[in-house]
């Protein structure tokens, strides 16, 4: 499954905190993080986190975000940045009850960062104008500097986590193709296929240079996607990381996802997709798996 919004930032032992959980409930480990190499090494590269355990072979892992579109992100981050300034300019006035202010994200691909304050003040300021009208369902909307509608909201807009009072900024996005159109949906996956897959092998790429020093080390690549959740199926996107041309460097990848544990609850649910080739190593994943005293684990476990 894909990840639609921006990657966690902030520290990685955090937020890998849930990939040694994993790995060692599935091998029967007891893998600690013992170092935060980049954050110790900053004059070379180096891979994000070490772990060992008593007895075992140590582990290095390297996380990347795969995006696609390369501009997916910074687009994405337009549409919070809007959103988050026409809130601050608007909520305070808008208290009496529920509102909707929707943009067309269309309409932010390509823009600047600088451009997303400007828009914001002229569109808030259009609609505290016009509060008599703003404060109805039907609302007003606006064809400048973007498309929006700003309304009342009606009981149906209304979701699990809309507040009782406030506005919430929703994006609005017309210009997939159709699911009445079997052909359009086709060829957009063909390029999504192609263009994460490229994107992946561009990023891994990088962990030549990081791995470079920890030859005795498992190798492990943790990869996740990120783009638009209807893009690519989570078997399309296994299918991206068994097809990519990765650097022989790398042991294993594993892939992250998003798991939802209740409404309001996420965290990144972690399975090894890829054993490959490894220095020294050239028997099957199986044989290899138990050189390193390691039970292979279903991606069903």
């Amino acid at each position: 499954m894909m990840f639609s919004c921006t990657p966690a930032s902030g520290c990685e032992r955090r937020h890998l905190n849930s990939l040694v959980v994993r790995l060692n409930g599935l091998w029967g480990k007891s893998y600690e993080v013992s170092a935060c190499l980049d954050m110790d090494n900053r004059n070379e590269p180096e891979p994000e986190l070490l772990l060992e355990a008593p007895g075992e072979p140590p582990i290095v892992i390297e996380r990347k975000s795969v995006s696609w579109p390369k501009e997916f992100l910074r687009d994405h981050n337009n549409e919070h940045a809007i959103a988050d300034d026409l809130l601050e300019r608007l909520s305070a006035t808008y208290q009496d009850d529920f509102y909707l202010l929707t943009l067309w994200s269309g309409n932010l691909v390509g823009q600047r960062m600088v451009h997303m304050r400007e828009w914001a003040e002229q569109i808030a300021n259009v609609i505290l104008r016009d509060q008599e009208n703003s404060r109805t369902t039907r609302g007003i909307r606006g064809e400048t500097p973007i498309p929006w509608r700003f309304r009342r909201a009606n009981e149906f807009d209304r979701d699990y986590d809309t507040p009782d009072t406030g506005i919430q900024v929703r994006t609005w996005q017309d210009d997939g193709p159709s699911f009445l159109d079997p052909s359009g949906w086709a060829t957009m996956v063909t390029e999504a296929t192609q263009g994460y897959k490229a994107e992946l092998e561009r990023l891994a790429a990088s962990c030549e240079a990081k791995f470079a020093k920890y030859g005795n080390h498992i190798k492990l690549l943790a990869i996740e996607f990120h783009g638009d959740v209807w893009s690519l199926s989570e078997d399309a996107l296994i299918e991206v990381v068994n097809s990519a041309e990765l650097p022989n460097c790398v042991d294993q990848v594993w892939l992250g996802q998003p798991d939802w544990l209740d409404d309001y609850t996420r965290i990144v649910y972690w399975d090894m997709v890829r054993p490959v080739s490894t220095i020294g190593i050239s028997d099957s994943p199986d044989r290899r798996a138990a050189d390193w005293g390691l039970a292979m684990p279903s991606l069903n476990s």
